[in-house]
Formats: structure tokens, sequence, C-alpha cells
């Protein structure tokens, strides 16, 4: 009986409480987030190449919010400004260049190096912020920066310090579809440096266009780019399993519209130090369910580099919020 009062009470503090309801929807945003790496490694490993797992990730996102956003927004489009055109169109450029550079990585390092990697992104957001901007960052920042770089220096050298046995018993063949773990480490960097610079971009029109009208711009322009990159790389978009579809569409729809759309609700109501810092655990829990399902376990000084680029990355967030310590 009391653990039924309990349960009612907790329901409805979870109902009424946006805060609490937020951190909760934090909780629901980690676990779509998580399907992401997942579904796309398995999509490749069913015969997708990454360039055809970017399209259908992004383009079925694109049809389903098109009824409401043309329903709801099409007079606020037509009015956008030129110049905040340009700038989604870049956005948009920006973000297939994210994604392509992130599913790339994925043929040739693990899940944790390329998750990890790529979730670097607030450092290159805080490192353009200084070379385009001249804006002044506090020493926690900087030293995060130090903090995360000496991480990556970590997983750069893991293959050559760590023997090939090693290697071999590790990284499964039949996991990754090409193991290169330093050309895997370099795309997700890349994957972070687009996300950053998309993210910049995104702040400088998000006042004046709204949320879904924007993102379904974006996916539209990123859907057009992911289509040009696979023509070029000549891989066709079809012609694949119906499994490796279902997977990327999946990721579409729990990642790409849920997952986001989670995270946009709980910066409403949540610190952005604390929403960005949960976003961090994507990388750990997309790792142990890559262990569990997909028999993959990184290499030891990968997993020691990884932790300490999150570290310096948590490190770089929590000094972004605190402008008093600006030097």
């Amino acid at each position: 009986m009391l653990n039924q009062i309990t349960s009612t009470a907790t329901f409805q503090a979870i109902k009424t409480n946006p805060k609490t309801r937020s951190y909760w929807v934090v909780g629901i945003a980690l676990v779509f987030a998580t399907i992401a790496p997942i579904g796309m490694r398995a999509a490749q490993q069913l015969g997708m190449p990454f360039q055809a797992v970017v399209f259908w990730r992004l383009f079925p996102a694109f049809l389903i919010l098109t009824p409401f956003v043309l329903r709801r927004y099409r007079g606020q489009i037509a009015n956008i400004r030129r110049r905040d055109l340009m700038f989604i169109l870049a956005a948009g450029i920006l973000l297939g260049v994210h994604f392509n550079f992130l599913a790339a990585s994925l043929v040739y390092s693990t899940i944790l190096v390329s998750q990890v990697i790529t979730n670097t992104g607030p450092i290159w957001v805080a490192i353009l912020e200084i070379t385009v901007f001249k804006e002044k960052l506090g020493r926690w920042v900087i030293m995060g920066i130090f903090i995360a770089f000496a991480g990556g220096i970590v997983i750069a050298l893991a293959p050559s310090l760590e023997t090939s046995t090693t290697i071999e018993t590790t990284v499964r063949p039949d996991t990754l579809p090409d193991p290169n773990p330093l050309l895997g480490g370099v795309l997700a960097l890349g994957a972070a440096i687009g996300g950053a610079v998309y993210l910049l971009i995104g702040r400088k029109v998000r006042s004046r266009v709204s949320l879904l009208p924007y993102i379904w711009m974006v996916y539209g322009i990123a859907s057009v780019s992911a289509v040009i990159v696979s023509g070029i790389s000549q891989k066709p978009l079809i012609g694949y399993s119906l499994e490796a579809w279902l997977w990327c569409l999946a990721v579409a729809v729990f990642v790409t519209l849920l997952g986001h759309g989670s995270f946009n609700y709980a910066l409403g109501y949540l610190p952005a130090t604390i929403v960005s810092i949960s976003s961090q655990i994507v990388s750990v829990l997309a790792a142990i369910v890559a262990f569990f399902f997909l028999k993959e376990t990184p290499l030891g000084l990968e997993m020691l580099g990884s932790s300490i680029i999150m570290g310096g990355v948590i490190l770089s967030i929590i000094g972004q919020r605190k402008p008093n310590e600006v030097e």
C-alpha cells in the first residue's frame, strides 16, 4: 500500500512539475540517442554503405515533418530573410558533413571512439569562439580543451602501443567493416568540427526562425547533400535489405526526431550545462550496448583516452557557464 502511494505521488510530481518532467525527458532522450550509432553500425553490417545510411537517417525525418511544418509555418517560411536562408543553407550542408563524417568513422573505429570524439563539439565551439569571435574563455574551459586533446593523443597512439594480438582479439573483424582506428578518429573529429560550426550558425538563425521550420529545412538540405555525396562516390541509395532500411528508419524517428526534440524540450526548463553534460553519457551507453549486442570491445588505451576526453569536455562545458572566471 505504501509503495502504491509513493508511486502515485512520484507520477503526480512528474506530471505537474515541468522541471521534474524534463529530467525524465532527458533520460528518455539519452536512450533514444544511444540508438544512433548502434542502428548505423547495424545497417552497415547488413551491407548498406555509410552514404546511404546518412540519407535514410535524414530523409524520413524530413518527410515526417513536412505536413506539420507546411500547415503551421508556411507564412513564416515565405518571409524568411535572404541572409537567414543563406545561413540555413550553410547549416544544412554542415549537418550533412557532420553525419557523413560520423557514419564514415563507424566504418573504421569502434562506437566508443567514434562517439566520444564526435561529442567533443563543445570543445570546438569554444575554440571557434576564441579564433573567430575573439571571445575570452575562462581557465576551466582552456584546461578542459588541453585535457581533451591529451585524451585524443592517447587514442591516436593506442593501436601502436598495444600489440597486434591485442588488437585482433579486442576489435573484432566481424564488428568493424574496415578497421583503421586512426582514420576513424580523424573522421569523427571532422564530424565534431562540422557539428560545432552547424551549432554556431544555428544560434544566429534560431532567434528569428522557429525550431520546426528550421530543422525541417536543415534536414531537407542535408538530405540533398547526402544524395550528392552518394552520387559522387557511386554508392546507390536503394537496393538494400528491408532490415537495414528499418534500422535507419529507427534512427530517423527515435534519434533525429524524438531524441533531438526531447533535448530541445529539456533546454526550456533545465540549465544548458546539465543537458550538455548528460549528452556525454550517450558515448558510454552506446559503448555498453555495442559490447553486449555487437561483441565490440575497444582497446584499453582507447577506453582510457575516451574517459580523459569526456572529462575535458565536461570541464569545458562547466567552465563556459562561469562568466565571472573569464580572465
